[in-house]
């Protein structure tokens, strides 16, 4: 198989993953506790991250000094690290499973596709990155299609609406992760930081679970709904995330941006197909401007048009 072939098949299976996440999320969601399923998630992937690691670790050529062990942490990246976890972990897998309580998968997929406006907004506020024209005129855009998608025309905040703005939330922490991520990359290998993320996040997790649910009801669980945990926790968690990785070392990034926004598409048709959800023309068309927000600011990015700001 030709190596671009090949990438580009890792490309459609990561992507394949994360749009059937949802609908797969939201069914199981119907018989499990948002924490009790935010912490097997995460506890499920650990040893095939870990042996993934080692597999790249002994392919990769003699350090260059620029990457740094585990082994080595001085306090300040220790704190960036749990911080890393919180906002790729933790924060962002409870907020998505309450607000897909009451939010349509479909409609939950596009909501977290509004994700890089908040990267980009952050990006310049933290990381002193300038913004382009393309870019202001994208998270305008998405912005304001954001917020006719989550409260449908009425500025009132009802349980519907309610669950929108955490999945919302989701897709903001996932943005700020970026923050801490982008930091911590400049010392760490990806699948380090991301073992390291899961190793505190999901602990947390199936502790509060504990505490405020009854993880044991896993016990007499249906084998269909653990064969969703199964999916969830080791494709769009774990192998979603290899083959992007894998991807990301072999294409530029401008040959990545674009299938991103197939993600919500894909999963709107598979929401459709698996739970019968159907989206409103209303939701639909908001729902557009949300994706063209997101497109337009992220190409706008990779243009390399002069910044504005500093």
């Amino acid at each position: 198989m030709p190596k671009n072939t090949k990438t580009y098949l890792f490309v459609f299976l990561a992507l394949l993953m994360w749009a059937l996440f949802f609908p797969s999320n939201k069914i199981v969601l119907k018989e499990v506790g948002p924490w009790t399923l935010a912490g097997i998630r995460f506890l499920i992937p650990m040893p095939l991250i870990l042996l993934f690691y080692s597999m790249e670790k002994k392919e990769r050529p003699e350090k260059n000094g620029k990457e740094k062990s585990i082994r080595y942490l001085v306090l300040p990246e220790v704190l960036m690290l749990m911080g890393f976890a919180f906002f790729v972990v933790i924060l962002p897998t409870i907020s998505l499973n309450y607000g897909m309580q009451t939010t349509p998968s479909g409609l939950s997929s596009i909501i977290q596709g509004s994700g890089p406006i908040f990267g980009i907004i952050f990006a310049s506020f933290f990381l002193k990155e300038r913004l382009t024209g393309y870019q202001i005129s994208g998270v305008v855009v998405a912005f304001i299609g954001s917020t006719f998608l989550i409260t449908e025309g009425n500025l009132g905040f009802g349980g519907s609406t309610a669950g929108k703005l955490l999945v919302l939330l989701s897709a903001v922490s996932y943005a700020a992760s970026g923050i801490f991520g982008k930091k911590l990359l400049m010392k760490f290998h990806p699948i380090e930081i991301t073992f390291i993320a899961f190793l505190i996040g999901g602990p947390i997790l199936v502790i509060i679970a504990f505490l405020l649910e009854d993880p044991f009801q896993l016990i007499g669980l249906e084998m269909k709904y653990w064969g969703h945990i199964l999916f969830i926790s080791i494709f769009p968690t774990c192998l979603a995330f290899i083959c992007w990785y894998k991807a990301m070392k072999a294409l530029p990034l401008s040959k990545l941006v674009i299938p991103v926004f197939l993600v919500p598409v894909m999963a709107v048709m598979f929401s459709f197909v698996f739970l019968g959800e159907v989206i409103g023309l209303f939701s639909l068309l908001t729902g557009g401007m949300v994706i063209a927000g997101v497109v337009v600011s992220q190409i706008g990015g990779l243009k390399g048009e002069k910044g504005l700001g500093k």
